[in-house]
C-alpha cells in the first residue's frame, strides 16, 4: 500500500490530538473530560483512543455541560 492509498483509508479511531481537534477543544480539556469519564474513550494500557462515531453520538446527546455561570442560575 503506497502513501496515497494509506491516506484514503480512514480509521474510526482518533488519537487524543485528533479527537481534540475534531471536537474543537484544547487537548488539556479533552484529557480532563477523559479522566472524569465524561467523554467516551477506550484505553488499552496507556494508549487512549476515541471513536469518531461515539464522539458524534455523545455530542448529539448534549455532550458535556459547560461551566455554570452566575447569570445562568436565574
Amino acid at each position: 500500500m503506497n502513501e496515497s492509498e494509506h491516506a484514503c483509508v480512514q480509521s474510526p479511531w482518533l488519537t487524543p490530538q485528533e479527537a481534540a481537534h475534531y471536537l474543537r477543544i484544547a487537548l488539556g480539556t479533552l484529557r480532563n473530560l477523559t479522566s472524569q469519564r465524561r467523554v467516551p474513550f477506550a484505553r488499552r494500557g496507556r494508549i487512549v483512543r476515541y471513536r469518531r462515531d461515539l464522539l458524534d453520538a455523545w455530542l448529539a446527546n448534549g455532550g458535556c455541560r459547560g461551566r455554570l455561570i452566575v447569570h445562568d442560575r436565574q
